[in-house]
C-alpha cells in the first residue's frame, strides 16, 4: 500500500504496466478454454466450460478494476485515461460474471442469492469510484477498499472451483 503515498502521476503509467502481463498471460489461458469446449461433445459439459471461462474473465477483469480502485482510494480521485480503464474492466467484470451464473444453472442461482446477500459494501464502494469525485486520498478506504474486493474475488474463486467440480 505504500505506492498509493506517492502523489507523482508518473506511477499510472505503472498501473498499466502492472495489468499487462497479466492480460497476456490470461488470453493464452483463456484461448486454451475456448479450443476446449469447441472440442467437447454436445452434452451439458459445455456449459460450464463456458462458465469456467468466463467466470475467469470476470475474476481477472474485476482484479484490474480493483489495481485502479486502489488508486481512486490512495489517490482521491482517478484521472481520465485510468477512470475509463476502471470502468472498462469493471463493467467487463460485470458482465462475464453474469454469464457465467447463467451458464451454470443450479450452481449460478445459489452464488446470485450469496452475492446480493453479502455484498453491499462491494457495491456502495465500486460505486463510488463510478462516481470519481474527488474526495481527499485516505490509506485507510484504500485498504477497506482491497480488502472488500479481495473478499468479493475469493467469494468469485469459490464459484469457480464449485464450477470446476461440475465439469469433472
Amino acid at each position: 500500500m505504500e505506492w498509493l503515498k506517492v502523489t507523482n502521476t508518473t506511477d499510472d503509467v505503472n498501473v498499466t504496466e502492472m495489468v499487462g502481463w497479466y492480460n497476456l498471460v490470461n488470453a493464452a489461458l483463456l484461448d486454451h478454454f475456448t479450443n476446449q469446449i469447441k472440442e467437447t461433445d454436445t452434452s451439458g459439459v459445455w456449459r460450464y466450460l463456458i462458465a469456467f471461462k468466463n467466470i475467469l474473465r470476470s475474476i481477472e477483469n474485476f482484479g484490474i478494476s480493483m489495481v485502479y480502485g486502489l488508486n481512486f482510494f490512495g489517490r482521491g480521485v482517478l484521472q481520465p485515461h485510468n477512470y475509463l480503464q476502471y470502468v472498462r474492466h469493471d463493467v467487463l467484470g460485470t458482465d462475464l460474471l453474469n454469464s457465467s451464473l447463467k451458464f451454470a444453472l443450479q450452481l449460478g442461482e445459489e452464488m446470485t442469492r450469496r452475492l446480493n446477500s453479502n455484498w453491499t459494501d462491494v457495491h456502495e464502494r465500486r460505486q463510488l469510484v463510478l462516481q470519481n469525485v474527488r474526495q481527499s486520498p485516505s490509506i485507510l478506504e484504500a485498504t477497506t477498499y482491497f480488502d472488500l474486493m479481495a473478499n468479493y474475488v475469493t467469494e468469485l474463486r469459490t464459484f469457480q472451483k464449485e464450477v470446476r467440480k461440475e465439469i469433472r
